[in-house]
Formats: structure tokens, C-alpha cells, sequence
């Protein structure tokens, strides 16, 4: 049984050295990567694994999939064993072929990052852990009440985590809404917070980004999905009660998949005309928009950590901020925040943001402090830690 006390560097101090343990091998359910998109799910997939590479090279990374992996993500992961099945559908792969092709290798842990995909049957001598980013998913397929192919996927994966070692979250606020539901866990659940890639950083944007996407800054950036649950409603109610005399000729640049935009979303933006929908970016437009953008909100009713608010913080680009979920908690002190359903205040926010240049400035250079708090080699660092604990190496050296 893993310490009562769950916090890792309590544990270990804030450095580790692993020159005295023995190498693992470590493998990964990493099916989404068959999907070349950068989203919020492969992204951290795709960090950790490199950071964890970075900083124990000597273990084995075995990378799991139904199916082949994307060419730019296998690009980006050498040095890693990948096996993809072609086993149909994915929950036999994931509750038959999986356990068996893990055991062939010998996995001191398997790591299932992206919320499900942990086999229930894993050798013994495997040690499992799941990375949980929130209980949203969960929540709103057991809310639904019905029996259909989400219903019986939910809970063939609910009944995993259950057997897992170790339960990683993202935010203290989801372990708390881990605990709410499931307080026996409380010894398994650990916190270890997302990380922030270098090239998420100040400067100047690239105009020809401007450009391709015809975009007449200044303009408002919006990052994320469309799902209700993210609340974008409020942003264009906001953004439609600007006066005139204050946003001049600002418009909004929405970026994220708009293929599936629920009705209630497309009707609130409808009156709108100065909205670009950029659709699916790459790393490097991405990373421009952020830093040519008036500020990003972020007005969500709830995340589990906030990805686009620390990456647009890390770039230098002001944030406005529901409070909601665990974004107060990864923004801090250095993000101007609003109730989720209070549109008049975020358009008080917009309009002081754009009145105030010495404000915006302020939000800037607190957010680039605030982003150095998070990395991947840190995140990889707390993660390996945890390995070894459950694998039984509990010999770890603080420097």
C-alpha cells in the first residue's frame, strides 16, 4: 500500500537521482496517438513520454495501440518499442489482446495516461496506474441513465481504475472531486500537474500566421472545444456588450474543432460578425496566435488543469479567466478572473484590458512568472518517482 501521505515530494524532497535503481520497462496504452492532432490528451502523452525519455533513458518505454500510431507522433517518441494490434473492436484489444501482449514484455508498470484504457487482467508482477485528468466524462455518461455502447465502455473502465495501484490526477481540484465519490481512495490518488513545452514562450508573432488565418489584430483568442461544458456563450454574450468606443476593430479568433458545435453554441454567436473560426491549429500557429492575442479567455465551468490558460501565460498573453474548476489553481495570482456565467463582468474585464495597456502589461509579465512553475521534466520526474514506489524501489536518494 502506497504512504498515506500523497504528496510526492514530501516523500522524496524536490530532487531525485535513480542511479541506484534498477531500469524499468514501462508501458503505455497510447491509441489516441493514432490521430495526428495535437489535442489537450496527446499532448501530455506525447510531453511525458519525451520527458520521461530525457531523464532516465536507461528504462524501457513500451508504447501500446490498437492500431498504427500517427507518423508525426512515432517521429517525435524514438527510442520507444511500439506495438499496435489490429484487433477489432478496441475493447477486446484493450481487455484481451493487451494483457497479453504486455506480458510477453516483461512491464514492471502500465500507465493508461488518458483517463480509461487499463487492462483488468495484467500479469502480477505488473503494477498499473491510470492517469485520471478529471471525472466530467464519467459524470456525464452515469447522469445519462441508459444502456448503450458509452454506458457499458464506462463501466468496463470504471471497474479497472478501481484495480489500479495508483490513481494520478492532474489538480488538487480533481482529487477532490476524485475523493468525493470514492474516499477509500484516498491513499492511491496523487496529484502531479501537467507541464508546459519551451516553445510555449514570450515574443514577437509571426505575421504570416496573421495572415494566413486574415486576422486584423488586435483580436480576442479563444482556445479549446465547444462543448457546453466550456461555455463559450458567455464569451460571445461578452464580447457582443462591448462599446463600440472601447474594442475599436477588435474581433474574436475561436480555435478548436467547430465540427460538432452543439445549436445552442452557434446560436449565440450568430449575431456576431467580426468571429474567425480557425478550426485546428498547429503547435507553431498556435504559439503565434497566443503571442499577437489581446488576452485569451478561458471560460469554462469547469476543468480538470487548463492547458490553453497556462500555454497562453507562458507565451506573455494576458488571461481572463472564469473560476471555475482547477484554474484558479494553475493561474494563480496572475490571471483576471470572473464568474462562469457572469458575462457583464468579463465584458467590465475586456473593456479595462483594452482601456488599460499598464494593466495588460502586469497580467503578461505575472503569467510568464507563474508558467515557470510547470514542466514536463517535472511532471516526468514526480511520475518516475511514482513508478518506483509502487514497483517496490523505494531506495530513491534526495540530492
Amino acid at each position: 500500500m502506497i504512504s498515506q501521505n500523497t504528496s510526492l515530494d514530501a516523500w522524496l524532497g524536490c530532487d531525485y537521482t535513480y542511479s541506484m535503481l534498477k531500469e524499468l520497462s514501462v508501458g503505455f496504452n497510447v491509441r489516441t496517438l493514432i490521430d495526428p492532432k495535437i489535442r489537450g490528451f496527446n499532448r501530455c502523452i506525447i510531453e511525458l513520454i519525451r520527458a520521461l525519455r530525457r531523464i532516465a533513458p536507461e528504462n524501457k518505454i513500451h508504447l501500446f495501440s490498437d492500431r498504427l500510431l500517427a507518423d508525426s507522433h512515432l517521429a517525435s517518441l524514438g527510442g520507444c518499442f511500439v506495438h499496435a494490434s489490429k484487433l477489432k473492436p478496441h475493447l477486446l484489444w484493450e481487455q484481451l489482446a493487451l494483457p497479453y501482449e504486455c506480458s510477453l514484455h516483461a512491464l514492471d508498470i502500465f500507465h493508461a495516461p488518458i483517463n480509461v484504457g487499463i487492462p483488468r487482467w495484467l500479469p502480477s508482477s505488473t503494477r498499473r496506474v491510470v492517469t485520471l485528468h478529471d471525472m466530467f466524462g464519467f459524470q456525464s455518461v452515469r447522469r445519462a441513465n441508459k444502456l448503450d455502447r458509452s454506458a457499458v465502455s464506462f463501466w468496463i473502465s470504471w471497474n479497472c481504475i478501481k484495480a489500479a495501484d495508483a490513481i494520478i490526477t492532474v489538480s488538487e481540484y480533481s482529487k477532490r472531486q476524485i475523493l468525493a465519490e470514492y474516499p477509500a481512495w484516498q491513499n492511491k490518488v496523487f496529484v502531479i500537474h501537467n507541464g508546459i513545452h519551451s516553445g510555449f514562450s514570450p515574443g514577437s508573432p509571426d505575421p504570416n500566421v496573421v495572415q494566413k488565418y486574415q486576422l486584423q489584430a488586435p483580436y480576442v483568442l479563444y482556445v479549446g472545444g465547444f462543448e457546453l461544458r466550456k461555455n463559450v456563450a458567455v464569451l460571445a454574450q461578452a464580447f457582443a456588450a462591448l462599446k463600440p468606443s472601447v474594442c475599436r476593430d477588435h474581433c474574436l479568433a475561436m480555435v478548436g474543432d467547430g465540427s460538432n458545435v452543439p445549436q445552442s453554441v452557434v446560436q449565440a454567436f450568430s449575431g456576431l460578425s467580426d468571429v474567425h473560426w480557425l478550426g485546428f491549429v498547429s503547435d507553431a500557429e498556435l504559439i503565434s496566435l497566443y503571442k499577437g492575442a489581446t488576452c485569451v479567455v478561458v471560460p469554462s465551468l469547469g476543468e480538470g488543469f487548463g492547458l490553453p490558460l497556462l500555454e497562453a501565460m507562458a507565451c506573455g498573453c494576458p488571461v481572463l479567466s472564469s473560476n471555475a474548476g482547477s484554474l484558479p489553481e494553475i493561474g494563480g495570482q496572475a490571471v483576471a478572473y470572473f464568474e462562469p456565467y457572469d458575462a457583464t463582468h468579463l465584458t467590465s474585464l475586456l473593456e479595462r484590458l483594452i482601456r488599460e495597456p499598464q494593466w495588460a502589461r502586469s497580467l503578461r509579465s505575472a503569467g510568464i512568472e507563474q508558467a515557470r512553475n510547470f514542466s514536463w521534466e517535472n511532471t516526468a520526474k514526480h511520475t518516475l518517482a511514482l513508478y518506483h514506489q509502487i514497483a517496490g524501489n523505494r531506495a530513491i536518494n534526495s540530492i
